[in-house]
């Protein structure tokens, strides 16, 4: 394990301080008592709150750049995971849940507040190992099979408890798994909410596939225009799109880096920023 000096501990303790004002700027713009409604409504948030808990853990035996970069990263997803939040609390006549499959570039063109429910199952348990298990619990209690994955268990535990945000809307898919698709079934009869189901060809990149697909694509905003108040942005939606190839331009060039040895950057850095700003807030500045 290297030493860790002052200059070590200070960039640490700054991104932590970071994230705790962060975290109190959300809670007095939300107002102490519609917070304590939230933190009573979706009991997850309290996992959230243990961030500076990763920062620690990624960091342990790292140094100089290396532990500057994981503490860097942390700090920008807890910012982006605070407006996402903020959709929650502040915009729920434009939420729209999507699935983890479904980019969210679309939903942001028209004007409207995305909200992942895989995320939870995603990025809780980093913060907390076990921040999942009453919900895949309660999704087999309910009668799911218990050799399903984890992931879509989560979801519909999530569901089946009340811990789902209501939304205007859901946007689901026939990918990646047989578990991912029947979790939104259960999601769209426990919520009521109107959904749309984008089916992706088997073979997408074939050109009639393609085609295919585009018109999925234009069938969806004229349903989401038709069941919630957005609208799309043509414009602002090729900027994202012009914005998330910048960013595939960046992650193949860091990629190649990376395969030198050593490498210039901690593993811990690269998978986060890819799992966060590739897959929940692509096609933002702040994510490239």
């Amino acid at each position: 394990m290297r030493y860790r000096g002052i200059s070590d501990i200070s960039v640490t303790s700054k991104y932590k301080l970071l994230n705790l004002a962060n975290i109190a700027m959300m809670g007095i713009r939300n107002g102490p008592c519609d917070m304590y409604m939230d933190l009573k409504r979706y009991p997850w948030l309290w996992h959230l709150l243990k961030v500076n808990r990763l920062i620690t853990k990624l960091t342990e035996g790292r140094s100089g750049n290396y532990r500057k970069a994981i503490s860097m990263v942390v700090h920008a997803i807890t910012k982006e995971v605070i407006d996402l939040l903020e959709g929650i609390f502040y915009r729920q006549d434009r939420l729209v849940l999507h699935e983890d499959m479904v980019p969210p570039e679309i939903l942001r063109a028209m004007g409207l507040s995305p909200w992942m429910p895989e995320v939870l199952g995603i990025l809780l348990p980093m913060l907390e190992p076990n921040a999942m298990e009453e919900y895949i619990d309660a999704a087999e209690n309910e009668g799911v099979p218990s050799d399903i994955c984890s992931l879509p268990k989560a979801v519909i535990g999530i569901t089946q408890k009340g811990c789902l945000p209501p939304a205007k809307a859901v946007v689901t898919s026939n990918l990646p798994c047989d578990g991912g698709m029947s979790s939104y079934l259960y999601v769209e009869k426990k919520t009521n909410a109107p959904t749309f189901r984008l089916d992706i060809p088997f073979n997408f990149k074939d050109e009639r596939a393609e085609t295919y697909f585009a018109g999925e694509l234009r069938s969806m905003i004229a349903w989401l225009e038709k069941h919630t108040p957005g609208r799309i942005d043509w414009d602002r939606l090729k900027q994202m799109c012009e914005e998330r190839n910048r960013m595939m331009e960046y992650e193949m060039e860091l990629w190649e880096m990376i395969a030198h040895r050593p490498a210039p950057l901690a593993s811990e850095a690269v998978y986060l920023s890819h799992l966060w700003f590739f897959n929940v807030c692509s096609g933002r500045k702040s994510a490239t």
